[in-house]
């Protein structure tokens, strides 16, 4: 537990507990952030979102002002108020305007080690993966999209409206008498 500062009062099993966290936190594979749901205020941040976002010391600063780029208030997409609404934990996904990149997020409420209400977010960057997928949704030769892909693009159509059917044999009302 090199490097950490005991608070006064705090015992020692409260000091090994923390780092236990901090640790697991910082080893798992994912961006982790926790903010205070009334001000923005990062409480928390793992290692891997700080090397990912170039960020030194990010808790104490507001969210959106150092994980997007050009913004002037709390993101329009900030999912704070549909998990106070019930939807409670919240999965999206988020083209990052600071890292261009695509995550997969996981959102949820919690209680801070204060009591205060906080947001966590759990992220993954699926960048690659989702340009993988465009890719393989197509035929290189044709520029059209491959049986599965196309499948899948007409169930998801054929969802949101009525899908007018052709008929792509021979009918007897299109052929010829001549």
């Amino acid at each position: 537990m090199e490097g950490e500062r005991k608070i006064p009062g705090q015992k020692q099993e409260e000091l090994l507990e923390n780092w236990v966290l901090g640790e697991i936190m910082d080893s798992i594979g994912a961006y982790v952030y926790v903010t205070d749901v009334e001000t923005d205020e990062i409480l928390f941040m793992n290692r891997a979102m700080k090397e990912a976002f170039s960020l030194e010391q990010p808790e104490g600063k507001v969210c959106w002002q150092v994980l997007q780029k050009g913004m002037e208030r709390r993101c329009e997409f900030c999912p704070r108020q549909i998990l106070r609404e019930g939807a409670d934990p919240y999965f999206w996904e988020e083209t990052n305007t600071k890292t261009g990149r695509v995550y997969e997020n996981y959102d949820s409420l919690i209680h801070w080690t204060d009591g205060r209400l906080a947001h966590v977010q759990q992220s993954i960057d699926i960048t690659e993966r989702k340009k993988l997928v465009a890719e393989a949704e197509v035929d290189e030769l044709t520029g059209v999209l491959n049986r599965r892909a196309g499948r899948i693009a007409f169930e998801a159509m054929k969802k949101k409206r009525p899908i007018v059917r052709l008929c792509l044999l021979p009918c007897a009302c299109m052929t010829s008498t001549t």
